[in-house]
């Protein structure tokens, strides 16, 4: 219904929504939520970054496993706990 009525475009107006459609239909999981979108098809790759993104924030970083995290930190030579504290500070201040 959400491919339907929004769209799964890359355009703002289809993505924002259709990310944050998702992630309320799934209780706010973005493992979920990622599953659910590249399924549905659409600009995918968009809005399952946005849906993981946002359900990231809504369920902090232990919604992933922590497999999955170490390769992002190692392939992408990242501390994504660090990065997250430095925004913080960005963000506060």
């Amino acid at each position: 219904q959400l491919y339907n009525l929004v769209g799964f475009g890359i355009e703002s107006y289809e993505a924002v929504p259709a990310a944050i459609g998702v992630i309320y239909a799934t209780n706010g999981n973005p493992l979920e939520a990622i599953q659910v979108i590249v399924n549905i098809g659409g600009d995918a790759d968009t809005i399952a970054a946005l849906a993981g993104s946002i359900g990231g924030a809504i369920m902090g970083i232990e919604a992933f496993p922590i497999e999955y995290i170490e390769k992002i930190e190692k392939v992408n030579s990242l501390n994504i706990r660090e990065l997250a504290y430095q925004l913080v500070l960005v963000g506060s201040g």
